[in-house]
């Protein structure tokens, strides 16, 4: 079992690209298990990877949805950390992203920095036919002398499309929220709901 985040988010990708094998994003050894252990993390740290998970929801906390219609969306995770991710695009490692839901998470950045890499992510085809966006948080990127007035503008601005796109989404660099990258999850936006559809792992 991989687990990782930030920057290894380019193995996550890679594996799942590469060799079909899916993997955590999120809780690692060395983060977030060093004392004083977070017992949410660690349940759902635990909970992922001996399984089952199939049918488990997660009732999303401040969810902002933008472009949402119809009923759930659904598809296998792929992505992590922007910048990581950003660097697979046109490689060989690049996961296929079609149908897929795909997060992104940036915690060190200005708005410049992410309107270029979600500008190159898109000028690349990355974000062509996926099934919904999810932005994490913590987000609090400098403005600076940007035309956006805040972080969804901006994010809309530079990935285009008409897929969904749910911000605020509590993954990313924090303690309590874990994705299985390559595996089917379902977004009911209409309730800011996320239900895991696959098992991470299959007990022996």
């Amino acid at each position: 079992m991989f687990a990782g985040f930030s920057d290894p988010t380019v193995l996550n990708n890679a594996l799942l690209g590469a060799a079909g094998l899916a993997s955590l994003h999120g809780t690692s050894g060395y983060f977030f298990f060093q004392p004083p252990i977070d017992e949410v993390t660690a349940s759902g740290f635990w909970a992922m990877v001996s399984g089952p998970v199939a049918g488990r929801e997660v009732v999303g906390q401040g969810w902002r949805v933008h472009r949402a219609s119809g009923g759930p969306v659904s598809g296998p995770v792929v992505g992590g950390n922007l910048r990581a991710f950003g660097a697979l695009a046109g490689t060989r490692w690049m996961p296929d992203v079609s149908g897929a839901i795909m997060l992104i998470e940036e915690m060190t950045a200005t708005f410049e920095h992410v309107d270029t890499a979600l500008t190159h992510l898109r000028l690349t085809g990355a974000f062509d036919g996926i099934a919904a966006l999810m932005v994490g948080e913590p987000a609090d990127w400098p403005a600076k002398d940007a035309p956006d007035s805040d972080v969804d503008e901006l994010v809309l601005r530079c990935v285009g499309g008409d897929f969904p796109v749910v911000t605020n989404v509590p993954c990313g660099h924090r303690p309590d929220r874990i994705l299985p990258i390559g595996c089917q999850i379902e977004l009911d936006l209409t309730r800011s709901a996320l239900r895991y559809l696959e098992d991470l792992v299959t007990p022996a």
